[in-house]
């Protein structure tokens, strides 16, 4: 029985070795495949190592139970003296509990190497070999140190290493990605300096992690222009030095069909589009503030508002356009101031005053508005009440009109300058009121029967013919007859002025 369980052992210990062997094999040929660059390669591989894990798995299932005793070895007592009896290191567990943990430490370095197995087919997938290779490497080590292990029995030893193999393994997985995303940053960059080789070299990098990555595969594309694109960027900016910026500009549109993604190319497009635009608004406003000098205030706000178009809310065009509005309302106040002179001087005192109060809306703190309005409005009410004196005669008749007449010449004389209208004004109504002063013989004929009275006068009573003396004015002659119809004789008295005989005398019967 005892040789049966040696003989178990034995074929026990055989088809371990043979399982840990066809391992490492597998494991080690990952290592190569890994340090390649034939990604098909690998996968293959990793089908290998995967096919080797199961038939592992299988065959420690499969494999019977052994007596749990350590291996002691005989040494011969005729050729040497006799030594104490040695244990193997890797002598059968003694006792169940070790059994049990040995037990445990295997699958634990089965399962740790299945999982690292796994990582390992998605590290082929993104080349860890082209990227992290001396991690590999080492994670390779580890893996080997970790079959030696298992293949001796070493359990723990396995667990442990193949353990730190796994670490390894999901460090590069995690890894990948930060690769990925370096490689295309450094691809940009590259782009950004039109450094042709360099964003290649990047994007390959790229396409190491992830082989169907759009940018990347647009970078490569990119990449094979940039030495193009360098050459005509020289020309642009050599035509933005010498000063020529539309044909610059117009260059630069042409660099966008040869790269329209280059950063490089929109950035010099938005420095062209700038400095034409400040060139732009530099003459505009120097246009403006020649023609404001010049009083060309038209052309000025033109100039100005095409300024305002270029560079909008800017405080310095403001306050451009606000000195055109200013010297425009300064040159409309003095067309307006000119516009009341001569309307002063024309006598059209009307006109006057309606400039002298455009000027006020414009500038209503004008002192020649606000003297030139009053002095205006004081002439326009005076020629008004001289044109009514002149335009009814008869109101003069009145003593109280008079009286106002008088006052209104005295006033009139005294002005300073007065001009043909007001002359001929003063003359006429002056020769109007001479003509009421002194007294005039006037001569009133009637038939005797009808009784006469002037009114506000005196009573006549009937007479056939009677002179009276009379002062200039307007008279109301009154005759009054039993039997006959009233009548009413108006008539005027001035000196100088021959009067015919005046008729009063009630003729038509009732």
């Amino acid at each position: 029985m005892s040789q049966n369980n040696g003989t178990q052992r034995s074929r026990g210990r055989s088809l371990r070795d043979a399982k840990l062997e066809a391992k490492s094999v597998n494991l080690s040929n990952a290592s190569i495949e890994e340090a390649s660059s034939d990604k098909h390669s690998n996968k293959y591989l990793i089908g290998g190592i995967a096919a080797g894990v199961l038939l592992l798995v299988l065959l420690s299932l499969w494999q019977p139970s052994v007596q749990l005793e350590p291996t002691v070895v005989q040494e011969s007592t005729a050729s040497r003296p006799a030594e104490p009896t040695k244990v193997e290191l890797n002598a059968a567990p003694t006792t169940s509990f070790e059994a049990a943990e040995q037990a445990r430490l295997r699958r634990s370095a089965q399962d740790k190497l299945a999982s690292l197995l796994l990582i390992q087919e998605e590290l082929a997938e993104v080349n860890v070999d082209k990227w992290a290779n001396t991690r590999l490497n080492e994670l390779v080590q580890k893996a080997e140190s970790g079959d030696r292990a298992y293949r001796d029995g070493d359990y723990e030893v396995a667990d442990a290493e193949y353990g730190e193999s796994l670490t390894i393994a999901e460090s590069l997985k995690q890894q990948s990605p930060q690769v990925l995303e370096e490689a295309l940053e450094s691809g940009r960059s590259a782009l950004g300096r039109m450094d042709g080789d360099g964003a290649k070299e990047a994007f390959a990098r790229a396409l190491w992690v992830d082989s169907e990555n759009s940018e990347a595969l647009t970078g490569l594309q990119r990449a094979e222009v940039q030495d193009e694109l360098a050459q005509w960027m020289l020309k642009v900016q050599k035509l933005q030095v010498a000063g020529d910026l539309d044909q610059a500009l117009a260059a630069s549109k042409d660099l966008a069909l040869i790269d329209p993604l280059s950063a490089p190319v929109q950035q010099l497009r938005v420095q062209l589009e700038q400095a034409i635009l400040e060139r732009d608004y530099t003459a505009a406003m120097s246009s403006g503030y020649r023609y404001l000098d010049s009083a060309e205030l038209a052309a000025a706000r033109s100039a100005f508002s095409r300024a305002a178009k270029l560079r909008p809310n800017l405080a310095e065009v403001a306050v451009a356009l606000q000195s055109v509005s200013n010297a425009e309302i300064s040159q409309r106040v003095g067309l307006l101031s000119g516009r009341a002179r001569q309307a002063e001087a024309e006598e059209d005192w009307q006109q006057a005053v309606e400039a002298y109060s455009q000027v006020l809306a414009l500038e209503s703190g004008s002192i020649d508005g606000l003297i030139g309005q009053a002095r205006a409005q004081a002439r326009l009410t005076l020629d008004r009440k001289l044109v009514a004196y002149r335009s009814d005669f008869d109101s003069l008749l009145d003593p109280a009109v008079r009286e106002q007449a008088h006052t209104t010449l005295a006033e009139a004389r005294e002005l300073p300058s007065a001009g043909p209208r007001l002359l001929e004004q003063i003359a006429s109504i002056s020769s109007e009121l001479g003509k009421l002063v002194g007294e005039v013989n006037v001569q009133l004929v009637s038939d005797g029967e009808t009784d006469v009275r002037i009114l506000r006068q005196s009573r006549l009573g009937m007479f056939q013919q009677e002179e009276l003396v009379l002062s200039p004015g307007k008279y109301v002659a009154v005759g009054s007859r039993s039997g006959f119809r009233d009548v009413r004789l108006e008539f005027v008295v001035r000196s100088g002025e021959l009067i015919e005989p005046l008729k009063i005398a009630c003729t038509e019967a009732i």
